[in-house]
């Protein structure tokens, strides 16, 4: 279904009539475990130790994957996220060959009202594939734009998620994360994750990462644009872009009509 609702509000409405069970599978799928294995403090080793062929070392080189990726949270978070500065946030390995970060929240904290606990789950070929350095801080600060999301306002709101089995819901709630990335200082590390994903995801898969999150040539152009007008990533952030032309099209409140 698309969505050509670009003017509406990002959080959701509900009526009586709102499934259940969408819900339900929702809040499971973006759950993070009862239990779940806490980073571990080795650093992370180069690319080459981690394409060792040797059965044992999935679960030897994840322990600095894990600790790689939580020292760079912490960076982000001090640097540019201070609204999550105390958030507990546990990190874990997941395999995927078109997916590289997922982020969950905590059902247990969800459902009981206590405080929310977050997951981010990294898929060890980014080390393996040589994503960039500045790709893979750009994109963990989009999981991190992520968290913000589900840590602010009310939290009946996050029922609303369900609806990211629309095609056109994800591809705006993904391209407003990417907006509150850019908007922090990380669009040209976006830019270079995206050059990098292209590169390494499915063929069959491809379209579907372009039309959820901007392209390399989108984000040129929000850059661009953006730094003459400050102001319009305020309104990007409300009004988001599907596409490249709306990015230039959408560069103002339409002007009020008078008959």
């Amino acid at each position: 279904m698309k969505d050509d609702s670009t003017t509406r509000s990002y959080m959701p409405r509900f009526s009586s009539t709102t499934c259940v069970l969408p819900i339900l599978i929702t809040i499971l799928v973006l759950a993070v475990p009862a239990k779940s294995q806490p980073s571990q403090t080795i650093n992370c080793g180069p690319p080459s130790a981690l394409l060792a062929p040797t059965e044992s070392r999935t679960s030897i080189q994840q322990a600095p994957l894990l600790e790689r990726m939580r020292v760079m949270v912490d960076e982000l978070i001090g640097a540019s996220y201070p609204e999550l500065r105390g958030v507990e946030i546990q990190f874990s390995i997941f395999q995927n060959n078109a997916d590289f970060f997922r982020t969950r929240f905590g059902i247990p904290q969800f459902l009981f009202g206590r405080r929310m606990r977050y997951l981010i789950r990294v898929n060890p070929k980014v080390c393996e594939l040589q994503a960039p350095e500045a790709g893979i801080q750009a994109i963990l600060a989009h999981e991190l734009a992520h968290i913000l999301y589900f840590k602010v306002g009310n939290r009946a709101r996050l029922l609303g998620l369900a609806r990211l089995n629309s095609k056109g819901f994800t591809a705006r709630f993904e391209r407003q994360t990417d907006l509150q990335t850019i908007s922090r200082g990380y669009g040209e590390g976006l830019k270079e994750y995206r050059q990098w994903l292209y590169q390494h995801v499915p063929d069959q898969k491809l379209q579907e990462k372009q039309r959820n999150y901007f392209s390399p040539e989108e984000i040129d152009a929000i850059l661009s644009l953006s730094h003459r007008r400050p102001e319009l990533l305020t309104y990007w952030l409300k009004h988001v872009p599907r596409n490249l032309q709306e990015v230039h099209e959408l560069q103002s409140p339409p002007a009020a009509k008078f008959w």
